[in-house]
């Protein structure tokens, strides 16, 4: 029990503060900045974070009614907005960067458990693949990269998608293309991986095949192949059609020398085709176009970043500020992360951030918080169902069967 702790500081007790010690050793920064250090700068920028601040001056103006509270939060003795710029501007982002690294470390460990199940059934974890470009104004940025309409970085994320953690993140300018970065990023036997059309790198996806994983990925125009076998079509399913293929031409024979799976699906929904390569020989095509389909966890993790990130002006201006921000984002992400686990609260990710960003500041256990929140929505859907069911019969609807 945290009996008068607030929920904040229960947050931030799953932070390995050794290891940021650690690092701080390691790039010789000094671990006693006066009145706010390394350590107190962190804690601010998660708060900043998971409250959804705006500016330096949204949180400045934010923690004046709090300043009793500093200590116990963290905060250090005083925060201004000259004292978080100069912060952000000038120390060492790589702190910052290898700390998120760590976190991302240590949620994917506590949150190994979410993918046992597609795990024993399929040997393997389920990640995807994709970037987002974070985009700012080149007056006030100068540094940024700029790349046709898009000005600012890119964040190319590999997403493991049954546990929700970004489990490999780079930064780039926002000139560097996503292809560009898929032999960055870390490929385990038995694993399966979800690309969009933008990563076909045919000898990335001969890696792949080669170490004993598997890959789905939208097929590029003007990629042509040449049809081995045809296997029944689950036209119910809107498999229309199932191939077995070689990608024909000499470059592409040349960098993919191995048979794989061609699938055109009818997405009903969304009224469109989709065409598909594949490795995955054997399982049903129904299995494959589902793992394509799972993509969008990964555009709802994008999405949470950049809500994160939308503000009318950033905590600072130079890189090393933009970058410590991001940083402090996923790390932000993770901690909340690795507290679902250790506080077994039993909700999404994003259901438990979207709660915290009113409640840090409540002195309360955070189990009990959640377990009242699950109880309030409990009640309010069988309230919602006993009115309908009233309504049903105060018109004499049937209700069905």
């Amino acid at each position: 029990m945290h009996k008068g702790s607030y929920i904040f500081r229960q947050l931030c007790s799953v932070l390995p503060k050794d290891h940021f010690d650690y690092l701080l050793d390691k790039y010789e920064v000094s671990k006693d900045a006066r009145s706010f250090s390394y350590w107190n700068h962190l804690l601010v920028m998660l708060w900043a974070q998971l409250s959804r601040r705006e500016s330096l001056r949204d949180i400045v103006d934010s923690l004046k009614g709090h300043r009793s509270k500093f200590y116990n939060l963290g905060f250090g003795n005083g925060i201004s907005r000259s004292t978080l710029s100069d912060a952000n501007s000038q120390r060492n982002v790589h702190v910052f960067e290898e700390y998120a690294k760590r976190m991302v470390g240590i949620a994917s460990e506590r949150r190994v458990d979410v993918n046992r199940l597609f795990v024993e059934e399929h040997g393997g974890r389920l990640l995807a693949l994709d970037a987002s470009v974070l985009s700012f104004p080149h007056d006030k940025f100068p540094w940024s990269a700029a790349c046709g309409p898009y000005e600012g970085l890119k964040l190319h994320s590999l997403f493991d998608i049954l546990s929700s953690i970004p489990v490999c993140n780079l930064l780039t300018d926002v000139s560097v293309g996503d292809q560009s970065v898929m032999h960055q990023m870390p490929y385990e036997r038995g694993n399966y991986y979800v690309f969009d059309r933008a990563y076909v790198k045919r000898e990335v996806l001969q890696y792949i095949n080669d170490i004993g994983a598997w890959y789905v990925v939208r097929r590029k125009r003007r990629m042509s192949y040449r049809i081995l076998e045809t296997n029944v079509a689950e036209t119910e399913n809107g498999i229309r059609k199932d191939h077995i293929v070689l990608l024909d031409g000499q470059w592409a024979r040349r960098r993919y020398r191995t048979r794989l799976r061609y699938i055109l699906f009818y997405d009903e929904e969304k009224d469109r085709e989709m065409e598909f390569f594949s490795n995955i020989l054997h399982e049903d095509a129904c299995f494959v176009t589902s793992l394509y389909r799972q993509r969008w966890q990964i555009e709802l993790f994008f999405k949470w970043i950049k809500q994160h990130l939308r503000i009318r002006r950033f905590y600072g201006t130079s890189e090393n500020a933009v970058k410590i921000q991001i940083y402090c984002c996923i790390i932000a992400y993770c901690m909340v992360a690795v507290a679902e686990r250790e506080y077994a609260l039993d909700m999404s990710i994003f259901d438990v951030l979207r709660i915290l960003s009113t409640t840090l500041f409540e002195k309360r256990d955070i189990r009990q918080l959640f377990e009242q929140i699950r109880t309030q929505e409990k009640g309010s859907v069988e309230e919602n169902n006993l009115h309908f069911v009233t309504l049903q019969t105060m018109l004499n609807f049937p209700t069905g069967h």
